[in-house]
């Protein structure tokens, strides 16, 4: 699995987000060089088209951080939150005054 997290906003502007530091570890330094390629780019733009969109609207909903512990708990949470908010936003997609 090839992770495509956007590297963070650092408070010193100086340095290039995307250089791969001296000190870290090999796996971070590919990580940032593939930040920089065409590919994370389309791959963040649709992401921000799609997922972080449910994302954001789980938050609004008080998906904050979890209150039950192991995975299959956590699992079940999300699960809850994604039946209600799949059904909303097909009711939402749904043309109007058509019956």
């Amino acid at each position: 699995m090839t992770a495509y997290v956007p590297v963070a906003t650092p408070r010193d502007k100086t340095p290039d987000p995307y250089t791969p530091q001296p000190s870290a570890a090999p796996a971070i330094a590919a990580w940032r060089e593939r930040r920089e390629t065409h590919q994370a780019k389309t791959i963040s733009r649709e992401r921000a088209a799609t997922a972080e969109c449910a994302n954001a609207q789980a938050r609004n909903r008080g998906l904050r951080q979890f209150v039950v512990r192991g995975l299959d708990k956590m699992g079940t949470v999300a699960l809850w939150h994604a039946l209600t908010h799949n059904p909303q936003h097909g009711l939402l997609l749904a043309p109007r005054g058509a019956a």
